[in-house]
């Protein structure tokens, strides 16, 4: 059974190392989606999509307005597209970062349980030596021992687990 729920937490574990990468993943997407359509429709699509039924309520009162300088507003979508593209660059680096620190957390808490359970097997084995010490040879005491031990072990990589 033990082993069975140390079996699960391990599973878990990649799961949800799974959906996080996933999650990073569709993040990204959606970031480059988002840049392709500012490419093809503008920087503010979003808003001339959602003002598409208000343009014709105003009828003649946009056309009053004068165009405005197309040159300037290239410029500024070049300087918008460069900086999307920057902050892709900053979120896939993020990304990798967190990656290498989640993966660093990993191996300090295996080196830590593993420190942990060499320190608790050497206690125990001291302990048995001396509970042997003091038993003149019966083989219950040998018994008991090696099952106090296993109970350690597995109270030690449950807490692991948790």
């Amino acid at each position: 059974l033990v082993h069975l729920v140390l079996s699960q937490d391990h599973t878990i574990r990649q799961q949800v190392q799974r959906i996080m990468e996933l999650d990073r993943e569709i993040e990204r997407f959606e970031a480059r989606t988002h840049f392709d359509r500012m490419k093809m429709h503008g920087v503010n699509y979003v808003q001339e999509t959602y003002l598409v039924g208000t343009a014709s309520d105003k009828g003649s009162a946009s056309d009053s307005n004068p165009p405005s300088d197309q040159s300037s507003q290239e410029e500024l979508f070049a300087d918008y597209a460069q900086k999307c593209d920057e902050v892709l660059l900053l979120q896939e680096q993020i990304s990798r970062q967190e990656e290498a620190m989640e993966q660093i957390t990993v191996q300090i808490q295996e080196e830590l349980n593993k420190r942990w359970m060499e320190r608790r097997q050497e206690e125990l084995s001291s302990k048995e030596q001396e509970s042997s010490l003091s038993d003149s040879g019966a083989d219950q005491g040998g018994d008991e021992s090696q099952l106090l031990f296993e109970q350690e072990q597995v109270k030690t990589e449950l807490s692991a687990s948790l």
